[in-house]
């Protein structure tokens, strides 16, 4: 299963919902965090790893590429810095998801805020596109314009997409307002002092979490 978390906007809480979800699947089977995004990201700093360019693993085994966090029962992939992204085409990263969905039973994929080519490999290739955003007028009109982009050019199969609320207030009065054709699953309020594996985060998203979590997934032998 691949699990896509995109947004147009930065500092929604992106990277940390997708470690969040990368913690609690790795519970339940073999899980890998693949980073596409070169600003850099902030995957590296957040689980104080080596920032490695994704041309390690796209040019060799990606399990030679991989590196795992202390404290965690994932493998990470990071992005590097843009001049990665300008090494990488399309169809590498295209070759690059197959064959961890070989390998993992999850596959998350933190992308960066822009639309570029490694970016529509990753929404076309969800199973499970997250779309996290906060209840701030730009946040949510960014959110609608990028949703009816992704439709009218078919970057994305908008079916498959949910919507996290980050940052949740009472009211939320923007994201209700707002008629959109993706549902919002689940409100995250604002936790101080959060970690990525926070039990107040992971419950927070259980809604979205409980879909993949329910029962218990077998199998998973890493070749």
């Amino acid at each position: 299963m691949v699990i896509t978390v995109f947004s147009p906007i930065g500092g929604v809480g992106k990277t940390t919902i997708a470690l969040a979800i990368s913690h609690v699947l790795s519970a339940h089977g073999l899980t890998c965090l693949l980073e596409l995004d070169f600003t850099p990201g902030d995957i590296a700093v957040a689980t104080d790893i080596e920032l490695k360019p994704l041309t390690d693993a796209i040019n060799t085994n990606p399990l030679l590429a991989v590196q795992r966090p202390d404290k965690t029962n994932f493998d990470v992939l990071t992005g590097g810095y843009p001049d990665t992204s300008e090494a990488i085409n399309y169809d590498g990263v295209v070759k690059l998801i197959a064959e961890l969905k070989t390998q993992y039973q999850f596959v998350v994929i933190d992308t960066q805020s822009y639309l570029i080519a490694n970016v529509v490999v990753a929404l076309l290739a969800a199973d499970i596109i997250v779309l996290p955003v906060v209840d701030e007028v730009t946040a949510v009109a960014k959110l609608t314009g990028m949703i009816e982009y992704l439709e009218n050019n078919k970057y994305a199969d908008m079916s498959k997409a949910v919507i996290i609320t980050n940052k949740a207030n009472r009211k939320n009065k923007y994201i209700s307002a707002t008629k959109l054709s993706v549902a919002t699953i689940c409100y995250i309020p604002l936790f101080n002092n959060l970690r990525n594996n926070d039990v107040r985060l992971t419950k927070a998203m259980s809604p979205l979490l409980g879909k993949w979590v329910t029962k218990p997934i077998k199998g998973g032998v890493r070749i």
